[in-house]
């Protein structure tokens, strides 16, 4: 009994300690929830006040998409950030290794011009989506 009232006493420490993150993860995780019933939807900013298709827009339909195994309408909605999902999960598992084996993550010896010129891919890929309608996210 005692060790279950320390691990529950731990959990609510960490819980009150997190309290916003946890707040803000919930609410998020709503948000997403309702707008894949189509019940809420997010509507991009820079989309309303400037009428451009920014390099993000499209990615919470993308993720809807790839949840229900729709990879050519995932792709559609955001090719560049399709495209870039296989390195962010290798860097994140690779990132929850090295938290478990006390090791460097591999993103901490990547040189920085290889970040810079993720940049400015994005950069090219919101040039782009704005000229070229092939790029800009539609349904199919």
């Amino acid at each position: 009994m005692k060790l279950f009232c320390t691990y529950f006493y731990t959990i609510i420490s960490i819980f009150k300690r997190h309290f916003f993150l946890h707040l803000f993860l919930f609410i998020g995780f709503l948000c997403f929830i309702l707008s894949g019933l189509g019940l809420f939807s997010i509507p991009c900013p820079i989309h309303l006040v400037f009428g451009i298709w920014c390099p993000g827009c499209g990615i919470t339909r993308m993720i809807h998409s790839l949840l229900s195994f729709h990879f050519y309408q995932a792709f559609r909605y955001n090719s560049f950030l399709f495209l870039s999902i296989p390195f962010f999960l290798f860097f994140f598992l690779n990132a929850m290794i090295c938290v478990y084996t006390n090791q460097v993550p591999f993103f901490y010896r990547i040189p920085r011009w290889i970040y810079y010129s993720y940049i400015i891919l994005l950069f090219l890929f919101m040039i782009l989506r704005n000229l070229f309608p092939f790029f800009a996210p539609i349904d199919i």
